[in-house]
């Protein structure tokens, strides 16, 4: 599923779901070597969708026991609307359980997305980095109790305790400051999304030269609006 350029003009990540007999030739010896659980994660196609339905068939025949369809080709990389009707063919044709992917960000989407294709699991990428809590808030219900507006104002007063039980945890295991500061500023792509002045906010965040300064400025963060 992999959408890269480089990746792909190497022949690999998505560029194998136009080549179904180099697909076969990769994973039927690791299928054969791997004793655990073997799972695939695929788009629609890579140029277009001619081949979906062979995809699945293929996957489910040489020993893939679950798969995850992110509802774009890799020419779409993440532009328009993922579009779950092809997650939804594949729990119709699918022998092994789908996993649906694409435009997942409120609890809602989750909620809709189980509905409309019946699939076994829902992957959250770039909504779980936006909200890294988005699974709890599911589970506890909030897609019937929680506006857009709601949601927004919960993800402000979450941001600081995210950051730092992360702390916390790279402190456990012997992470460098240097290294912090790097991985804080990474995961700041999403965070501060939807916010009228999120991008402003996050400049802030990353021309931050120590963790100090970093968690400094994050201090501010009530003023974000």
């Amino acid at each position: 599923g992999c959408p890269s350029k480089k990746v792909n003009q190497s022949k690999g990540g998505a560029y194998l779901l136009s080549d179904l007999k180099l697909l076969e030739q990769i994973i039927l010896p690791i299928r054969k070597s791997f004793t655990g659980t073997l799972t695939a994660k695929i788009r629609t196609g890579f140029h277009d969708t001619i081949l979906f339905d062979d995809i699945i068939y293929l996957l489910n025949e040489i020993g893939v026991e679950a798969i995850t369809v992110h509802g774009r080709t890799r020419d779409q990389l993440y532009k328009g609307v993922a579009n779950w009707e092809y997650i939804a063919r594949a729990v119709e044709i699918s022998d092994v359980p789908i996993i649906g992917n694409g435009d997942v960000w409120i609890p809602e989407d989750i909620k809709k997305l189980f509905s409309y294709t019946q699939c076994h699991s829902v992957m959250c990428a770039r909504g779980a980095l936006k909200t890294p809590w988005l699974a709890r808030l599911y589970k506890e219900n909030h897609y019937d109790s929680q506006s857009e507006v709601e949601l927004l104002e919960e993800r402000k007063n979450m941001i600081t305790d995210y950051y730092n039980v992360l702390d916390k945890e790279y402190r456990q295991h012997g992470a460098f400051e240097s290294f912090r500061l790097s991985r804080f500023k990474g995961l700041t792509r999403y965070l501060f999304d939807d916010f009228e002045c999120g991008e402003s906010f996050r400049s802030k965040l990353l021309r931050a030269q120590k963790l100090s300064d970093f968690f400094s400025e994050l201090e501010n963060i009530g003023r974000l609006y």
